[in-house]
């Protein structure tokens, strides 16, 4: 009874010191989504670092991941349904990756994560509305786990702005809280039944 990896892909073109990947996994026989996934992102992450065998991965009582045998090394992680991913970097860098299947719930619920004139916004550069409402939820989830906003509410971030670098990925522009802490850039990926979005900001920067 084992959850198995598939392919794996690392992401190209990011700082040095920063690696983002992704991959697929088939859970074998009966086994309970959590431990799978549990098990899935371990591996991952030994692979990833070249580890002999699976490391000890923790929580803070915010529910940030860590790695107490590393703490050099701050890490994010996300899961959906066949897919993990995990975005790696120096600890200076503070992260946010989240990958999300395109589910027709989203719909129901805006309310919880948008802000007016946000989906029309994204709307002109991602036409299908479903897409977009799917990344715009992955992108705050991102942005969640790397800011930790002490609301604890995805409103805290409003779409400003989107920049192509292509037909299915970009940067999103992001500004926090009512009193405007900043714009953070996010960048994002859309694959067919999924979307992949990823921040990295500077400790300092986020702090300061």
């Amino acid at each position: 009874m084992s959850a198995s990896l598939g392919e794996i892909k690392k992401l190209r073109g990011l700082p040095e010191g920063v690696a983002l990947y992704l991959c697929s996994f088939v859970c074998e026989g009966v086994k309970a989504p959590l431990k799978a996934q549990r098990e899935v992102t371990l591996s991952l992450i030994q692979h990833a670092l070249g580890f002999p065998l699976p490391p000890v991965l923790e929580h803070r009582p915010n529910g940030a991941p860590y790695l107490p045998a590393y703490p050099g090394l701050s890490i994010s992680v996300s899961h959906a349904e066949g897919l993990v991913s995990i975005l790696l970097a120096p600890s200076p860098w503070a992260v946010g990756v989240d990958v999300e299947r395109l589910r027709p719930q989203l719909c129901r619920v805006q309310g919880k994560y948008l802000h007016e004139g946000e989906c029309t916004l994204l709307s002109n550069y991602v036409p299908e509305v479903l897409t977009a409402l799917t990344l715009l939820w992955s992108a705050k989830e991102a942005l969640f786990k790397m800011l930790q906003p002490p609301s604890q509410s995805l409103l805290d971030f409003r779409l400003v702005g989107v920049q192509l670098e292509g037909e299915y990925r970009g940067t999103l522009l992001f500004s926090y809280g009512e009193l405007s802490r900043g714009v953070y850039h996010l960048s994002y990926e859309i694959h067919e039944d999924y979307v992949l979005c990823y921040c990295l900001e500077a400790r300092s920067a986020i702090e300061s």
